[in-house]
């Protein structure tokens, strides 16, 4: 959690995930080892989530605008699909911690959303403006015509 709170409180990017910039193509190893560095765990520990950071990395490429932006901004995209798979993982996390409410079908009364989730979803965001211009606009706007 370490570099989650580093990048958070204003450390960059390159000190807060060191290894994670220079000239590559996205990869599911270099997705993991930054995965690994925001659960501040070993890589070996966090291969054990190698899944859910393989699937960040086709979700990141499926928002690409042009196929081609891999490989110009791979060492951002590969921090944004890891940012995704943690955000991911802090949800799954967060679905099996018992947060004091109550939940009856599909109505939940109670509960708070978790502060670990909410900064990694905070993360997240940050990591998709830095592709802003080559990926996808996902976000609903109501725009006038």
């Amino acid at each position: 959690m370490g570099a989650l709170m580093a990048v958070c409180f204003g450390e960059s990017p390159a000190e807060a995930f060191p290894g994670a910039l220079g000239g590559y193509e996205m990869n599911t190893m270099k997705i993991v080892a930054i995965f690994a560095s925001l659960l501040g765990v070993e890589e070996e520990k966090a291969m054990e989530q190698y899944t859910l950071c393989k699937g960040a990395e086709e979700s990141m490429r499926l928002m690409l605008l042009n196929a081609d932006y891999e490989l110009t901004y791979g060492p951002l995209l590969c921090r944004a699909a890891a940012t995704l798979a943690f955000y991911r993982y802090m949800l799954l996390k967060a679905a099996d911690t018992p947060n004091g409410g109550y939940k009856v079908k599909d109505i939940q009364i109670g509960g708070r959303t978790d502060a670990n989730t909410e900064a990694a979803r905070i993360l997240w965001y940050q990591s998709l403006a830095d592709l802003k211009g080559i990926i996808e606009d996902t976000d609903f706007v109501f725009r006038r015509v």
